[in-house]
C-alpha cells in the first residue's frame, strides 16, 4: 500500500517562481491533462522518503550508530560522537568495560568546565526548590554528600554548611555517576540569561555534554532517582530556554524511565495523613509530580500544544507531593490527596501540583471543544475551580517570587480555556453589546486574567533584578505573558485599555527574558505580529 500524500503549500513568493514538473496522481485524475506542458499547481504532494539507488548516497550510515549488543564497544561509540559534535573533549577511555561511567569520571565535568557545585546546591534551595521541589533535603543529605568526607564526622548539617557557605569542598563526595551528573545539571538550572555565559546556551558545551551522558545512561543502565532528576532539569533547561520541542523529547524519554522504574505518586488511605514518609518515597513522589508538571508546562506554550499530552491524569485519590521543609509544622498533613481542598494552606510546589492538575483538565477540554465545537458544563466548572484556587492562593501569605509557578499556570488555563472564543470577540464592533450569554463570559474571564496577571506584574515591579530574585524565577510566567500579549493583540480594541495593559506584560517578559531565554523568543514572536 502507498503512503498517503501530505499537501505543502508553498509561500506566495515561491508560487510565482516554482513550476512543478510533473503532478501526482491525485492532481491528475482531478485536472484534465494537468500533467502535459509542465502545469503551474498550486499544490505540492510529495510522498514518504523511499530508498533507492539514487538516493541511497545521501544517507551517511557512520552518522548513526548501530543498536550496542556489546556493553564493551561503548568507548568507540564514545569517540564517534566526539567526531560529531567537535565540542566535548569526552574520550572513550572514560569508562569501565561494562559501558557505566565512574562519578570521578563525571566530576571532571565540574573542573573542568569551572562549575560552582556549592554555589548550584544555594542556588537550588534557596530559590528554585521551594517550586520544583524534585532533590529532597534528606535524602540529598544522606546519599549525595557523605559526612565523613564533608565535616570529619562531626554529624553537622552538610547542606546547611553549603547553604550557609560555612563549608568549603573542593571536590564534591558523590556516591554514583548519575548523583555527580544530578550536580551539574542544578549547576546548568541555576544559571541566568543575563549573565551570558556560554552554560546559559541551548547548545552550548557542558548541556551537549549532559545530554550525551544522559541519554546513554538511560540506554545502558537501570533506571535510577537521580537519572529521573536529571532528565527532569534537562527538559527544564530546554524548555526555559526556549526548545519546547527538545524539552518535549527529554520529557518523553524520562516519562520512558519513570514506567520501567514503577514510578507513582501513591495513593490516599485515610487516617495516614501525618504517618511518616521516607525519603525515598517522598522523592519519588516529588518526581513524578515534577514531570506531570512540566508535560503540563511545556503544553502550555502554544507551538508545542499540538502533541500528546505524556502524563496520565491524576486519580482524586492520588497523593500530592509531600512537604520537604525543615521548617514546616510538625501538624501539617503529609498525606494529601489531590481533591483536597483549595482552602488548606499547601507550599508552594504543591500549589504547582494543583495548578497543574487543572490546566492538564482544561488542555483535555480544549481538545474536545476543538473537535467537537459544542460548549459543555464541565467548562464553566473548570472555570470555577481555578478561580477558587487563584482566591485561595491570593489569601495565603506567600511570596509572590516563590509562588510565581502556579499562579502562571492558572491565569495560562484560563486563557486557554476560554481561547475557543477569540474569533467571535474578534470580529466583534468597538462598543458593540455582547448578546450571548456564553460569549459574555468569556470576555469577562479574559479580561480578569489580564487584570489578575497585571496585578502580579504589579506586585514584582518593585523587586530590582538581582541574581537571587531572577533565580526564583519560572519559565511559566514568561510563556504566561506570551498568552496575554497574543490575547491583547487581538482583542485590542474592545478591551478597555489594552495599550497600556499590553505594555505593562511586556515589561515584565523583558525583566523575565534575564532569567530564561525563551523571553527573547516571545518577544520576537510578538514583534512579527506586528508586522
Amino acid at each position: 500500500m502507498s503512503a498517503a500524500p501530505t499537501v505543502i503549500r508553498p509561500s506566495p513568493a515561491a508560487e510565482k517562481k516554482t513550476r512543478y514538473i510533473h503532478a501526482c496522481e491525485k492532481c491528475t485524475k482531478s485536472k484534465r491533462g494537468c500533467n502535459k506542458a509542465r502545469p503551474k499547481l498550486k499544490v505540492r504532494c510529495t510522498y514518504d522518503f523511499a530508498l533507492s539507488p539514487s538516493n541511497r548516497a545521501k544517507l551517511k550510515f557512520a552518522e548513526f550508530p548501530p543498536l550496542l549488543t556489546d556493553r564493551s564497544r561503548i568507548g568507540t561509540v564514545l569517540e564517534s560522537l566526539d567526531a560529531l559534535s567537535n565540542h566535548v573533549d569526552y574520550n572513550g577511555t572514560n569508562t569501565d568495560s561494562l559501558g557505566d561511567f565512574k562519578p570521578a569520571q563525571i566530576t571532571q565535568l565540574l573542573a573542568s568546565y569551572k562549575v560552582d557545585w556549592q554555589g548550584a546546591i544555594k542556588e537550588y534551595f534557596n530559590a528554585i526548590h521551594s517550586w520544583f521541589s524534585l532533590v529532597q533535603r534528606e535524602r540529598f543529605e544522606s546519599c549525595f554528600l557523605s559526612p565523613a568526607a564533608c565535616d570529619g564526622g562531626s554529624g553537622n548539617s552538610i547542606l546547611g554548611s553549603v547553604i550557609s557557605d560555612t563549608a568549603k569542598i573542593e571536590d564534591p563526595p558523590v556516591a554514583s555517576a548519575d548523583a555527580a551528573l544530578l550536580l551539574v545539571c542544578l549547576y546548568l538550572i541555576t544559571q541566568i540569561a543575563s549573565s551570558r555565559r556560554p552554560s546559559t546556551q541551548i547548545f552550548c558545551p557542558l548541556y551537549r555534554t549532559i545530554k550525551r551522558v544522559f541519554a546513554l545512561s538511560k540506554c545502558l543502565t537501570d533506571p535510577t532517582i537521580e537519572l529521573m532528576q536529571c532528565g527532569a532539569f534537562i527538559t527544564l533547561f530546554e524548555y526555559g530556554h526556549g526548545d519546547a520541542i527538545s524539552a518535549y523529547r527529554t520529557l518523553s524519554e524520562t516519562v520512558a524511565l519513570a514506567r520501567v522504574f514503577d514510578l507513582r505518586p501513591g495513593k490516599y488511605r485515610q487516617g495516614d495523613e501525618k504517618v511518616d514518609v521516607s525519603p525515598e518515597e517522598k522523592e519519588c513522589r516529588a518526581i513524578w509530580w515534577g514531570l506531570f508538571i512540566l508535560d503540563q508546562c511545556i503544553h502550555l506554550y502554544a507551538p508545542a500544544r499540538h502533541l500528546p499530552l505524556l502524563m496520565e491524569t491524576p486519580c482524586d485519590d492520588d497523593l500530592l507531593p509531600t512537604v520537604d521543609s525543615p521548617w514546616h509544622d510538625q501538624n501539617v498533613a503529609l498525606r494529601l490527596p489531590v481533591n483536597s481542598p483549595v482552602s488548606l494552606g499547601l507550599t508552594s510546589f504543591q500549589r504547582s501540583a494543583q495548578s497543574a492538575v487543572l490546566l492538564h483538565r482544561v488542555l483535555n477540554q480544549t481538545a474536545q471543544l476543538s473537535s467537537s465545537g459544542a460548549w459543555s458544563p464541565t467548562a464553566e466548572t473548570l472555570d470555577v475551580d481555578i478561580r477558587m484556587l487563584l482566591d485561595a492562593m491570593t489569601n495565603q501569605p506567600y511570596s509572590w517570587q516563590l509562588s510565581s509557578d502556579p499562579f502562571a499556570l492558572c491565569v495560562g488555563a484560563l486563557l486557554v480555556l476560554y481561547s475557543h472564543f477569540l474569533p467571535s470577540l474578534e470580529n466583534m464592533q468597538t462598543n458593540s453589546a455582547i448578546t450571548d450569554d456564553k460569549t459574555s463570559r468569556a470576555f469577562s474571564a479574559i479580561t480578569f486574567a489580564l487584570q489578575f496577571l497585571t496585578d502580579i506584574f504589579e506586585s514584582e515591579r518593585q523587586l530590582d533584578a538581582e541574581h537571587p530574585k531572577l533565580v526564583a524565577m519560572s519559565p511559566s510566567q514568561t510563556i504566561c505573558g506570551f498568552e496575554a500579549m497574543k490575547t491583547l493583540l487581538r482583542l485590542n480594541w474592545i478591551i478597555p485599555d489594552a495599550g497600556l495593559t499590553y505594555s505593562e506584560v511586556r515589561k515584565a517578559v523583558q525583566k523575565y527574558s534575564q532569567r530564561w531565554r525563551i523571553g527573547e523568543y516571545v518577544l520576537l514572536t510578538v514583534d512579527s505580529l506586528w508586522t
